[in-house]
């Protein structure tokens, strides 16, 4: 990824299973973790673009 110019992060936890991040595991404490995570390395990049605002009625 980096030599073609991309910017990667990897983020492991070696205390725990694979797929110890997926939803309904740990009381989704990890999942709420990567979708954080997940959330500013994308809005590091510039996206997710901020929705506009929903109009009232």
């Amino acid at each position: 990824m980096r030599k073609a110019g991309n910017r990667c992060e990897l983020v492991g936890d070696d205390d725990q299973p694979p797929g110890f991040f997926n939803y309904g595991r740990s009381e989704n404490r990890f999942f709420e973790d990567t979708m954080r995570r997940t959330e500013a390395f994308l809005e590091s990049l510039g996206y997710p673009e901020p929705a506009a605002p929903l109009a009232s009625p």
